[in-house]
Protein backbone atom coordinates (compact mmCIF):
# COMPACT_ATOMS: atom_id res chain seq x y z
CA UNK A 1 0.00 0.00 0.00
CA UNK A 2 3.01 2.01 1.05
CA UNK A 3 4.18 1.79 -2.78
CA UNK A 4 0.84 2.73 -4.42
CA UNK A 5 0.63 5.63 -2.10
CA UNK A 6 4.24 6.56 -3.51
CA UNK A 7 3.68 6.07 -7.45
CA UNK A 8 0.04 8.05 -7.02
CA UNK A 9 2.46 10.98 -5.47
CA UNK A 10 4.67 10.54 -8.37
CA UNK A 11 2.25 10.04 -11.06
CA UNK A 12 0.75 13.74 -9.72
CA UNK A 13 4.20 15.42 -10.25
CA UNK A 14 4.40 16.07 -6.41
CA UNK A 15 6.67 15.53 -4.19
CA UNK A 16 6.70 13.54 -1.07
CA UNK A 17 5.11 15.91 2.05
CA UNK A 18 7.51 16.19 4.45
CA UNK A 19 7.23 14.78 8.01
CA UNK A 20 5.71 16.96 10.67
CA UNK A 21 7.76 17.59 13.33
CA UNK A 22 6.02 17.13 17.19
CA UNK A 23 5.50 21.21 17.57
CA UNK A 24 3.57 20.78 14.04
CA UNK A 25 1.89 18.04 14.71
CA UNK A 26 0.50 19.26 18.41
CA UNK A 27 -0.31 22.72 16.60
CA UNK A 28 -3.54 23.49 14.69
CA UNK A 29 -3.13 25.38 11.57
CA UNK A 30 -4.87 28.27 10.90
CA UNK A 31 -5.43 31.21 8.08
CA UNK A 32 -5.45 34.43 8.57
CA UNK A 33 -5.55 36.97 6.14
CA UNK A 34 -4.15 34.94 3.49
CA UNK A 35 -1.48 33.68 5.50
CA UNK A 36 -0.89 30.28 7.25
CA UNK A 37 0.34 30.07 11.14
CA UNK A 38 -0.28 27.38 13.58
CA UNK A 39 -1.28 27.84 16.80
CA UNK A 40 -0.03 25.74 19.87
CA UNK A 41 -2.44 22.91 20.95
CA UNK A 42 -2.14 21.99 24.69
CA UNK A 43 -3.30 18.65 25.69
CA UNK A 44 -4.66 18.30 29.36
CA UNK A 45 -5.57 14.70 30.58
CA UNK A 46 -5.39 13.26 27.59
CA UNK A 47 -7.84 15.66 25.73
CA UNK A 48 -6.68 18.14 23.45
CA UNK A 49 -7.53 21.58 24.84
CA UNK A 50 -7.31 24.11 21.81
CA UNK A 51 -6.50 28.12 22.77
CA UNK A 52 -9.08 30.34 22.01
CA UNK A 53 -6.67 32.82 20.65
CA UNK A 54 -6.34 31.15 16.97
CA UNK A 55 -10.42 32.29 16.57
CA UNK A 56 -9.85 35.51 17.76
CA UNK A 57 -6.66 35.95 15.19
CA UNK A 58 -8.69 34.48 12.47
CA UNK A 59 -11.65 37.39 12.99
CA UNK A 60 -9.30 40.03 13.24
CA UNK A 61 -7.82 39.65 10.37
CA UNK A 62 -10.86 38.99 8.52
CA UNK A 63 -11.96 42.41 10.14
CA UNK A 64 -8.70 44.23 9.20
CA UNK A 65 -8.72 42.81 5.26
CA UNK A 66 -11.88 43.91 5.11
CA UNK A 67 -11.37 47.39 6.40
CA UNK A 68 -8.07 47.94 3.89
CA UNK A 69 -10.43 46.98 1.24
CA UNK A 70 -12.82 49.78 1.92
CA UNK A 71 -10.29 52.11 2.40
CA UNK A 72 -8.41 51.10 -0.98
CA UNK A 73 -11.82 51.56 -2.78
CA UNK A 74 -12.27 54.99 -1.25
CA UNK A 75 -8.82 55.90 -1.78
CA UNK A 76 -9.19 54.70 -5.72
CA UNK A 77 -12.99 56.45 -6.26
CA UNK A 78 -11.29 59.97 -4.35
CA UNK A 79 -7.99 59.74 -6.82
CA UNK A 80 -10.35 59.60 -10.02
CA UNK A 81 -12.50 62.02 -8.84
CA UNK A 82 -9.44 64.25 -8.32
CA UNK A 83 -8.25 63.83 -12.32
CA UNK A 84 -11.33 64.03 -13.48
CA UNK A 85 -11.69 67.37 -12.07
CA UNK A 86 -8.47 68.87 -12.84
CA UNK A 87 -8.65 68.03 -16.23
CA UNK A 88 -12.37 69.45 -17.14
CA UNK A 89 -13.74 71.30 -14.22
CA UNK A 90 -10.64 73.46 -13.03
CA UNK A 91 -8.28 73.49 -16.54
CA UNK A 92 -8.69 76.98 -17.58
CA UNK A 93 -7.01 76.58 -20.62
CA UNK A 94 -9.18 74.47 -21.65
CA UNK A 95 -11.93 76.57 -20.89
CA UNK A 96 -10.23 79.57 -22.73
CA UNK A 97 -10.30 76.87 -25.87
CA UNK A 98 -13.48 76.04 -25.14
CA UNK A 99 -14.72 79.77 -25.36
CA UNK A 100 -12.06 81.44 -27.76
CA UNK A 101 -12.05 78.65 -30.85
CA UNK A 102 -15.54 78.69 -31.50
CA UNK A 103 -15.74 83.30 -31.45
CA UNK A 104 -12.46 82.73 -33.69
CA UNK A 105 -14.00 80.67 -36.50
CA UNK A 106 -17.70 82.77 -36.84
CA UNK A 107 -15.84 86.31 -36.57
CA UNK A 108 -12.39 85.82 -37.59
CA UNK A 109 -12.86 82.88 -40.65
CA UNK A 110 -11.52 85.82 -42.94
CA UNK A 111 -8.57 86.60 -41.39
CA UNK A 112 -7.74 83.79 -40.74
CA UNK A 113 -7.50 82.13 -44.01
CA UNK A 114 -5.59 85.93 -44.77
CA UNK A 115 -3.01 84.60 -42.31
CA UNK A 116 -2.99 81.32 -43.24
CA UNK A 117 -2.57 81.91 -46.81
CA UNK A 118 -0.05 84.40 -45.90
CA UNK A 119 2.02 82.06 -44.19
CA UNK A 120 1.55 79.06 -47.21
CA UNK A 121 2.72 81.90 -49.62
CA UNK A 122 6.32 82.34 -47.93
CA UNK A 123 6.95 78.91 -48.89
CA UNK A 124 5.56 78.51 -51.96
CA UNK A 125 6.35 81.77 -53.44
CA UNK A 126 8.18 82.18 -56.97
CA UNK A 127 7.91 85.81 -57.47
CA UNK A 128 11.35 86.13 -59.69
CA UNK A 129 10.87 83.15 -62.09
CA UNK A 130 10.97 83.54 -65.42
CA UNK A 131 12.73 86.90 -65.38
CA UNK A 132 16.39 86.17 -65.59
CA UNK A 133 15.00 84.36 -69.28
CA UNK A 134 13.51 87.62 -70.03
CA UNK A 135 14.78 88.43 -73.47
CA UNK A 136 17.38 91.30 -74.31
CA UNK A 137 15.32 94.69 -74.95
CA UNK A 138 18.03 95.84 -77.19
CA UNK A 139 17.11 93.01 -79.73
CA UNK A 140 13.83 95.19 -79.78
CA UNK A 141 12.47 96.32 -83.20
CA UNK A 142 10.33 99.31 -83.86
CA UNK A 143 6.88 98.31 -86.13
CA UNK A 144 6.41 100.65 -89.05
CA UNK A 145 4.80 104.27 -88.56
CA UNK A 146 1.31 103.58 -88.44
CA UNK A 147 1.58 100.77 -85.33
CA UNK A 148 4.47 102.82 -83.30
CA UNK A 149 3.87 103.29 -79.80
CA UNK A 150 5.35 105.23 -76.87
CA UNK A 151 4.12 106.14 -73.38
CA UNK A 152 5.72 108.23 -70.30
CA UNK A 153 5.48 105.94 -66.93
CA UNK A 154 5.68 107.66 -64.00
CA UNK A 155 6.71 105.40 -60.72
CA UNK A 156 5.70 107.16 -57.64
CA UNK A 157 7.10 104.41 -54.45
CA UNK A 158 4.32 104.08 -51.48
CA UNK A 159 5.18 105.67 -48.26
CA UNK A 160 6.90 104.47 -44.74
CA UNK A 161 4.20 101.34 -44.00
CA UNK A 162 3.84 100.23 -40.76
CA UNK A 163 6.17 96.58 -42.00
CA UNK A 164 8.87 99.07 -43.04
CA UNK A 165 8.28 101.00 -39.27
CA UNK A 166 8.89 97.72 -37.55
CA UNK A 167 11.55 95.60 -39.54
CA UNK A 168 13.49 98.17 -41.42
CA UNK A 169 14.23 100.72 -39.14
CA UNK A 170 17.21 100.00 -36.49
CA UNK A 171 17.62 96.38 -35.22
CA UNK A 172 18.23 97.30 -31.95
CA UNK A 173 14.56 98.35 -31.41
CA UNK A 174 13.44 95.36 -33.37
CA UNK A 175 12.21 93.24 -30.58
CA UNK A 176 9.71 95.93 -28.89
CA UNK A 177 8.49 97.32 -31.95
CA UNK A 178 7.51 93.71 -32.64
CA UNK A 179 5.87 93.63 -29.58
CA UNK A 180 4.13 96.71 -29.98
CA UNK A 181 2.73 95.78 -33.22
CA UNK A 182 1.54 91.75 -32.27
CA UNK A 183 -0.14 93.39 -29.25
CA UNK A 184 -2.00 96.00 -31.80
CA UNK A 185 -2.70 92.84 -34.47
CA UNK A 186 -4.20 90.98 -31.60
CA UNK A 187 -6.50 93.58 -30.83
CA UNK A 188 -7.73 94.37 -34.69
CA UNK A 189 -7.81 90.60 -35.38
CA UNK A 190 -11.60 90.57 -35.62
CA UNK A 191 -11.81 93.48 -37.53
CA UNK A 192 -10.83 94.00 -40.99
CA UNK A 193 -7.76 95.55 -40.55
CA UNK A 194 -4.36 94.94 -39.97
CA UNK A 195 -0.63 95.73 -38.84
CA UNK A 196 1.00 93.25 -41.09
CA UNK A 197 -1.46 91.54 -43.62
CA UNK A 198 -1.53 94.16 -46.17
CA UNK A 199 0.07 97.13 -44.32
CA UNK A 200 -0.98 100.58 -44.41
CA UNK A 201 1.11 103.48 -43.89
CA UNK A 202 2.63 104.26 -40.88
CA UNK A 203 2.63 108.20 -39.13
CA UNK A 204 6.23 108.73 -41.00
CA UNK A 205 4.87 107.70 -44.27
CA UNK A 206 1.47 109.71 -43.82
CA UNK A 207 4.50 112.66 -43.40
CA UNK A 208 6.41 111.34 -46.55
CA UNK A 209 3.35 111.63 -48.65
CA UNK A 210 2.41 115.07 -47.45
CA UNK A 211 5.67 116.01 -48.26
CA UNK A 212 5.55 114.77 -52.36
CA UNK A 213 2.17 116.80 -51.86
CA UNK A 214 3.68 119.88 -51.11
CA UNK A 215 6.35 119.36 -53.77
CA UNK A 216 3.91 119.26 -56.88
CA UNK A 217 1.58 121.52 -55.62
CA UNK A 218 4.49 124.64 -54.94
CA UNK A 219 6.63 123.35 -58.07
CA UNK A 220 7.30 126.27 -60.29
CA UNK A 221 8.55 125.95 -63.62
CA UNK A 222 12.83 125.67 -63.78
CA UNK A 223 12.99 125.51 -67.22
CA UNK A 224 14.24 121.78 -67.35
CA UNK A 225 12.95 118.75 -68.44
CA UNK A 226 10.84 118.39 -65.06
CA UNK A 227 8.59 120.64 -65.99
CA UNK A 228 5.91 119.09 -68.49
CA UNK A 229 6.20 116.22 -66.15
CA UNK A 230 5.44 117.70 -63.14
CA UNK A 231 2.64 119.82 -64.82
CA UNK A 232 1.07 116.70 -65.59
CA UNK A 233 1.14 115.48 -62.18
CA UNK A 234 -0.83 118.58 -60.61
CA UNK A 235 -3.17 118.79 -63.33
CA UNK A 236 -4.85 116.47 -65.00
CA UNK A 237 -4.17 116.74 -69.15
CA UNK A 238 -3.31 113.92 -70.66
CA UNK A 239 -2.81 111.14 -68.28
CA UNK A 240 -4.38 108.90 -66.00
CA UNK A 241 -3.88 107.66 -62.62
CA UNK A 242 -3.12 104.24 -61.18
CA UNK A 243 -2.22 102.00 -57.99
CA UNK A 244 -1.41 98.94 -56.62
CA UNK A 245 -4.55 97.03 -55.07
CA UNK A 246 -2.74 97.08 -51.97
CA UNK A 247 -3.83 99.61 -48.43
CA UNK A 248 -0.13 101.29 -48.63
CA UNK A 249 0.25 102.54 -52.34
CA UNK A 250 -3.22 103.57 -52.58
CA UNK A 251 -2.94 105.71 -49.30
CA UNK A 252 -0.13 107.34 -51.07
CA UNK A 253 -1.45 108.16 -53.99
CA UNK A 254 -4.86 109.50 -52.40
CA UNK A 255 -2.29 112.32 -50.20
CA UNK A 256 -0.08 112.99 -53.25
CA UNK A 257 -2.56 113.73 -55.72
CA UNK A 258 -5.49 114.42 -53.69
CA UNK A 259 -5.31 118.29 -54.45
CA UNK A 260 -5.42 117.41 -58.68
CA UNK A 261 -8.41 114.79 -57.42
CA UNK A 262 -10.50 116.80 -55.67
CA UNK A 263 -11.54 119.37 -57.87
CA UNK A 264 -11.97 116.82 -60.81
CA UNK A 265 -13.17 114.18 -58.96
CA UNK A 266 -10.92 112.18 -60.87
CA UNK A 267 -10.45 107.91 -59.73
CA UNK A 268 -7.28 106.34 -59.11
CA UNK A 269 -7.47 102.84 -60.85
CA UNK A 270 -6.49 100.01 -59.21
CA UNK A 271 -4.63 97.33 -60.89
CA UNK A 272 -3.78 94.05 -59.57
CA UNK A 273 -0.87 93.64 -62.06
CA UNK A 274 1.21 96.38 -59.73
CA UNK A 275 0.73 94.10 -56.60
CA UNK A 276 4.39 93.87 -55.10
CA UNK A 277 6.47 90.80 -55.54
CA UNK A 278 7.76 89.70 -52.22
CA UNK A 279 7.24 86.57 -50.12
CA UNK A 280 6.10 88.63 -47.13
CA UNK A 281 2.76 88.24 -45.56
CA UNK A 282 2.69 92.69 -45.89
CA UNK A 283 2.59 91.80 -50.32
CA UNK A 284 -0.97 89.86 -49.61
CA UNK A 285 -4.07 92.22 -50.06
CA UNK A 286 -6.97 92.22 -47.78
CA UNK A 287 -9.57 93.07 -50.43
CA UNK A 288 -11.24 90.76 -52.73
CA UNK A 289 -11.75 91.01 -56.38
CA UNK A 290 -13.20 94.44 -56.99
CA UNK A 291 -13.73 95.38 -53.33
CA UNK A 292 -12.77 98.14 -51.72
CA UNK A 293 -9.92 97.96 -49.21
CA UNK A 294 -10.45 99.24 -45.23
CA UNK A 295 -9.95 102.98 -46.30
CA UNK A 296 -10.18 103.94 -42.24
CA UNK A 297 -7.16 106.16 -42.25
CA UNK A 298 -7.45 108.30 -45.52
CA UNK A 299 -10.86 109.16 -44.77
CA UNK A 300 -9.94 110.51 -41.55
CA UNK A 301 -6.74 112.32 -42.98
CA UNK A 302 -8.75 114.26 -46.02
CA UNK A 303 -12.19 114.13 -44.10
CA UNK A 304 -15.72 113.59 -45.64
CA UNK A 305 -15.25 114.43 -49.11
CA UNK A 306 -13.09 111.66 -49.63
CA UNK A 307 -14.98 108.15 -50.43
CA UNK A 308 -13.51 105.27 -51.59
CA UNK A 309 -16.89 104.83 -54.37
CA UNK A 310 -15.86 108.07 -55.93
CA UNK A 311 -12.20 108.68 -56.05
CA UNK A 312 -11.39 104.74 -56.62
CA UNK A 313 -12.12 102.40 -59.49
CA UNK A 314 -11.95 98.63 -58.73
CA UNK A 315 -12.80 96.96 -61.97
CA UNK A 316 -9.13 96.07 -63.02
CA UNK A 317 -8.47 94.94 -59.43
CA UNK A 318 -8.81 90.93 -59.69
CA UNK A 319 -7.56 89.98 -55.65
CA UNK A 320 -4.93 88.85 -54.70
CA UNK A 321 -1.82 87.47 -56.63
CA UNK A 322 -1.71 83.15 -56.80
CA UNK A 323 0.36 81.23 -54.32
CA UNK A 324 2.45 80.18 -57.02
CA UNK A 325 1.98 83.62 -58.98
CA UNK A 326 5.39 85.18 -60.66
CA UNK A 327 5.95 88.86 -60.78
CA UNK A 328 7.13 88.98 -64.91
CA UNK A 329 3.69 88.49 -66.30
CA UNK A 330 2.31 90.79 -64.52
CA UNK A 331 4.45 92.96 -65.39
CA UNK A 332 4.05 91.94 -69.01
CA UNK A 333 0.47 92.35 -68.33
CA UNK A 334 0.75 96.07 -67.04
CA UNK A 335 2.61 97.30 -70.29
CA UNK A 336 -0.06 96.22 -72.55
CA UNK A 337 -2.48 97.73 -70.33
CA UNK A 338 -1.12 100.96 -70.72
CA UNK A 339 -0.31 100.78 -74.44
CA UNK A 340 -3.47 100.15 -74.54
CA UNK A 341 -4.81 103.36 -72.62
CA UNK A 342 -5.34 106.43 -74.97
CA UNK A 343 -3.59 108.72 -72.78
CA UNK A 344 0.01 109.35 -73.02
CA UNK A 345 1.63 109.25 -69.30
CA UNK A 346 -0.08 106.70 -66.85
CA UNK A 347 0.94 107.40 -63.47
CA UNK A 348 1.65 104.75 -60.99
CA UNK A 349 0.76 106.56 -57.76
CA UNK A 350 1.90 104.52 -56.35
CA UNK A 351 3.92 101.13 -56.42
CA UNK A 352 6.03 99.34 -54.59
CA UNK A 353 10.30 99.32 -54.77
CA UNK A 354 10.57 95.37 -55.52
CA UNK A 355 8.45 95.07 -58.49
CA UNK A 356 10.15 98.86 -59.86
CA UNK A 357 13.15 97.32 -59.24
CA UNK A 358 12.38 94.55 -60.73
CA UNK A 359 10.87 96.08 -63.92
CA UNK A 360 13.93 98.67 -64.58
CA UNK A 361 16.02 94.63 -64.46
CA UNK A 362 13.79 93.33 -66.82
CA UNK A 363 12.97 96.36 -69.29
CA UNK A 364 16.01 97.83 -69.71
CA UNK A 365 18.93 96.80 -72.31
CA UNK A 366 21.05 93.60 -70.55
CA UNK A 367 23.99 95.68 -71.09
CA UNK A 368 22.42 98.75 -69.45
CA UNK A 369 24.35 99.66 -65.91
CA UNK A 370 21.70 102.17 -64.47
CA UNK A 371 21.52 102.30 -61.36
CA UNK A 372 17.93 101.98 -61.21
CA UNK A 373 18.11 98.37 -61.89
CA UNK A 374 20.24 97.36 -58.74
CA UNK A 375 18.78 100.29 -56.38
CA UNK A 376 15.47 100.29 -54.76
CA UNK A 377 13.76 103.98 -55.17
CA UNK A 378 13.28 105.90 -51.82
CA UNK A 379 9.75 106.42 -49.91
CA UNK A 380 7.89 108.94 -51.93
CA UNK A 381 10.22 108.98 -54.85
CA UNK A 382 8.91 109.80 -58.07
CA UNK A 383 10.57 108.40 -61.37
CA UNK A 384 9.50 108.93 -65.02
CA UNK A 385 10.42 107.27 -68.04
CA UNK A 386 9.38 106.45 -71.59
CA UNK A 387 8.02 103.01 -72.01
CA UNK A 388 8.50 101.43 -75.97
CA UNK A 389 6.36 98.91 -77.82
CA UNK A 390 7.90 96.74 -80.54
CA UNK A 391 8.89 92.82 -81.26
CA UNK A 392 11.55 90.62 -80.06
CA UNK A 393 11.94 87.59 -82.40
CA UNK A 394 8.36 88.24 -83.83
CA UNK A 395 6.41 88.34 -79.69
CA UNK A 396 5.91 91.83 -78.84
CA UNK A 397 7.38 93.13 -75.94
CA UNK A 398 8.17 96.27 -74.40
CA UNK A 399 12.14 98.79 -73.60
CA UNK A 400 12.64 101.51 -71.31
CA UNK A 401 14.50 104.31 -73.04
CA UNK A 402 17.74 104.49 -70.77
CA UNK A 403 18.20 107.96 -71.86
CA UNK A 404 14.29 108.70 -70.96
CA UNK A 405 14.62 108.53 -67.23
CA UNK A 406 14.09 111.24 -64.93
CA UNK A 407 14.39 111.26 -61.17
CA UNK A 408 11.62 113.84 -60.49
CA UNK A 409 11.30 113.49 -56.30
CA UNK A 410 13.69 111.67 -53.65
CA UNK A 411 15.18 109.36 -56.08
CA UNK A 412 17.05 105.93 -55.75
CA UNK A 413 18.52 104.66 -52.60
CA UNK A 414 22.33 105.71 -51.72
CA UNK A 415 22.27 107.14 -55.23
CA UNK A 416 22.56 111.32 -55.51
CA UNK A 417 20.00 112.56 -57.67
CA UNK A 418 20.80 113.26 -61.26
CA UNK A 419 19.81 116.75 -62.48
CA UNK A 420 17.54 117.17 -65.16
CA UNK A 421 18.32 118.06 -68.38
CA UNK A 422 17.80 121.94 -69.68
CA UNK A 423 15.05 120.36 -72.09
CA UNK A 424 12.90 117.45 -72.99
CA UNK A 425 13.13 115.93 -76.47
CA UNK A 426 9.83 114.33 -77.24
CA UNK A 427 7.61 112.95 -79.60
CA UNK A 428 3.95 112.37 -79.72
CA UNK A 429 2.36 109.07 -80.06
CA UNK A 430 -0.74 110.35 -82.59
CA UNK A 431 1.78 112.20 -84.72
CA UNK A 432 4.86 109.69 -84.48
CA UNK A 433 3.60 107.87 -88.04
CA UNK A 434 4.35 110.96 -89.60
CA UNK A 435 7.59 112.23 -87.64
CA UNK A 436 9.73 110.26 -89.75
CA UNK A 437 8.97 109.99 -93.06
CA UNK A 438 10.11 107.05 -95.77
CA UNK A 439 10.87 104.70 -92.72
CA UNK A 440 9.40 101.47 -92.00
CA UNK A 441 11.18 99.37 -89.08
CA UNK A 442 14.17 100.32 -87.28
CA UNK A 443 15.65 99.35 -83.93
CA UNK A 444 15.39 101.33 -81.34
CA UNK A 445 18.79 102.88 -80.49
CA UNK A 446 19.82 105.94 -78.22
CA UNK A 447 17.86 109.47 -78.23
CA UNK A 448 15.84 110.22 -75.76
CA UNK A 449 12.00 109.58 -76.23
CA UNK A 450 9.29 111.12 -73.92
CA UNK A 451 5.90 110.56 -74.97
CA UNK A 452 4.48 113.81 -73.80
CA UNK A 453 1.56 115.31 -75.58
CA UNK A 454 0.03 118.57 -75.22
CA UNK A 455 -3.81 119.40 -75.11
CA UNK A 456 -3.07 120.37 -78.64
CA UNK A 457 -2.42 116.46 -79.90
CA UNK A 458 1.38 117.37 -80.54
CA UNK A 459 4.53 117.64 -78.75
CA UNK A 460 5.22 119.91 -75.72
CA UNK A 461 9.12 120.40 -76.41
CA UNK A 462 11.51 121.50 -79.52
CA UNK A 463 14.61 122.69 -80.20
CA UNK A 464 14.85 125.84 -82.23
CA UNK A 465 16.79 125.23 -85.61
CA UNK A 466 16.56 128.69 -87.16
CA UNK A 467 14.55 132.21 -86.16
CA UNK A 468 14.76 135.72 -87.82
CA UNK A 469 11.49 138.49 -88.68
CA UNK A 470 9.73 137.93 -92.17
CA UNK A 471 7.08 139.70 -93.43
CA UNK A 472 3.73 137.32 -93.87
CA UNK A 473 0.58 138.15 -95.28
CA UNK A 474 -2.65 138.57 -93.85
CA UNK A 475 -5.28 135.59 -94.40
CA UNK A 476 -8.27 136.87 -93.03
CA UNK A 477 -7.65 140.63 -93.17
CA UNK A 478 -6.56 141.50 -96.70
CA UNK A 479 -6.60 145.28 -96.42
CA UNK A 480 -3.90 145.11 -94.00
CA UNK A 481 -1.23 143.56 -96.26
CA UNK A 482 1.88 142.54 -95.57
CA UNK A 483 2.28 142.33 -91.49
CA UNK A 484 5.96 142.24 -89.66
CA UNK A 485 6.24 138.48 -87.47
CA UNK A 486 8.77 137.14 -85.87
CA UNK A 487 9.12 133.52 -87.46
CA UNK A 488 11.01 130.47 -85.38
CA UNK A 489 11.77 126.71 -87.05
CA UNK A 490 11.91 123.99 -84.26
CA UNK A 491 12.40 120.66 -84.44
CA UNK A 492 11.74 117.46 -81.46
CA UNK A 493 14.14 114.40 -81.36
CA UNK A 494 12.51 112.72 -84.57
CA UNK A 495 13.00 115.77 -86.75
CA UNK A 496 9.45 116.57 -86.51
CA UNK A 497 9.21 120.62 -87.58
CA UNK A 498 7.14 122.98 -87.02
CA UNK A 499 6.81 126.94 -88.03
CA UNK A 500 5.74 129.19 -85.58
CA UNK A 501 4.88 133.36 -85.16
CA UNK A 502 4.46 135.31 -83.18
CA UNK A 503 4.03 139.79 -83.03
CA UNK A 504 7.91 140.37 -81.93
CA UNK A 505 10.72 138.92 -80.37
CA UNK A 506 10.07 139.10 -76.82
CA UNK A 507 6.39 137.31 -77.26
CA UNK A 508 9.13 134.71 -79.13
CA UNK A 509 11.20 134.19 -76.32
CA UNK A 510 8.56 134.31 -73.68
CA UNK A 511 6.72 131.32 -74.92
CA UNK A 512 9.78 129.36 -76.81
CA UNK A 513 9.74 125.68 -76.04
CA UNK A 514 5.80 125.65 -75.10
CA UNK A 515 3.20 123.47 -76.58
CA UNK A 516 1.95 124.20 -79.90
CA UNK A 517 -0.51 127.08 -80.60
CA UNK A 518 -3.06 127.03 -83.35
CA UNK A 519 -1.75 129.10 -85.49
CA UNK A 520 1.63 127.13 -85.85
CA UNK A 521 2.13 125.21 -89.02
CA UNK A 522 3.50 121.19 -88.04
CA UNK A 523 5.44 120.29 -91.61
CA UNK A 524 4.65 117.43 -91.64
CA UNK A 525 1.75 118.37 -93.98
CA UNK A 526 3.99 120.73 -96.41
CA UNK A 527 3.67 119.35 -99.72
CA UNK A 528 5.52 122.49 -101.37
CA UNK A 529 7.26 125.54 -101.62
CA UNK A 530 6.58 127.99 -104.38
CA UNK A 531 8.61 130.96 -105.49
CA UNK A 532 7.66 134.23 -106.70
CA UNK A 533 9.64 134.97 -109.55
CA UNK A 534 12.02 138.13 -109.15
CA UNK A 535 10.60 138.88 -105.46
CA UNK A 536 11.35 138.08 -102.00
CA UNK A 537 8.04 136.32 -101.80
CA UNK A 538 7.47 132.65 -101.14
CA UNK A 539 4.48 130.29 -100.05
CA UNK A 540 4.40 127.40 -98.49
CA UNK A 541 1.67 124.95 -99.23
CA UNK A 542 0.02 122.59 -96.79
CA UNK A 543 -2.06 119.48 -97.68
CA UNK A 544 -5.66 119.66 -96.94
CA UNK A 545 -5.07 123.14 -95.15
CA UNK A 546 -6.39 126.39 -97.16
CA UNK A 547 -4.60 128.85 -94.85
CA UNK A 548 -1.30 128.26 -96.63
CA UNK A 549 1.54 130.76 -95.81
CA UNK A 550 2.36 133.57 -97.87
CA UNK A 551 6.08 134.94 -96.47
CA UNK A 552 8.60 137.50 -98.23
CA UNK A 553 11.81 137.79 -96.52
CA UNK A 554 14.04 141.07 -96.02
CA UNK A 555 16.70 140.41 -98.19
CA UNK A 556 18.37 137.98 -101.10
CA UNK A 557 20.44 136.32 -98.09
CA UNK A 558 17.46 135.49 -95.48
CA UNK A 559 15.22 134.15 -98.73
CA UNK A 560 17.57 131.82 -99.17
CA UNK A 561 18.27 130.59 -96.06
CA UNK A 562 14.61 130.05 -94.97
CA UNK A 563 13.91 128.62 -98.43
CA UNK A 564 17.25 126.22 -98.05
CA UNK A 565 16.57 125.06 -94.03
CA UNK A 566 12.51 124.96 -95.18
CA UNK A 567 13.29 122.54 -97.98
CA UNK A 568 15.40 120.34 -96.01
CA UNK A 569 12.82 119.47 -93.90
CA UNK A 570 11.07 117.83 -96.49
CA UNK A 571 13.55 116.92 -99.33
CA UNK A 572 11.71 119.39 -101.48
CA UNK A 573 12.51 122.26 -104.03
CA UNK A 574 11.29 125.10 -105.20
CA UNK A 575 8.58 125.31 -107.53
CA UNK A 576 8.38 128.84 -109.57
CA UNK A 577 4.85 130.65 -110.38
CA UNK A 578 4.89 132.59 -113.05
CA UNK A 579 2.73 135.27 -111.52
CA UNK A 580 2.14 136.72 -107.74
Amino acid sequence: MVAIALLTVKAKGGEQEPRKTSEQLNSVEVDVGGATSYANVETRNGAPKTDPSPTKIVEDGTKKHDAFSAKAEKKAATSRNTIRGKHIKYNPYILFAMLVVPLLLTFCRQKLFLWSRGILFMFCSMEKRGMSKAPDTSKLVMGNNKTRRYKTIVFIRHGESDWNEIFNKSKLLLLPRLIRGLFREAMLFMSDHSVFIDSPLSKEGVKQAEALQKFIAGYKKQGNALDPIVAELKEKKDSVLVSSNLRRAINTGCIAMWPRMKGTYEKITLLSSLQEMSRNVDTNALAGPNAFPEMSLIENLLGKKFRPGIFLETSSSHGNKGLCSTAYPRMMEFCRWSMSRDESTIIVSAGHSLWFKNFFKVFLPKSSTHHAKTKKMLNCAAVSFTLVEGKINGKTHFRIDESSILEIWQGFKGVRMTKPPAFIQSIDTRKLSRSISGESERELSGGSIHGKRSSSGLSGEYITVKEGLLEKKAQTHVLRGWQNRYFKLEKDAFNTYVLRYFADEAEAKKNSGKNLAKKDKALDKLVKIQKVENTMEFNLVFEGDRANLHLRAKNSEDLSEWTEMLSKTKQIGFLSSPTK
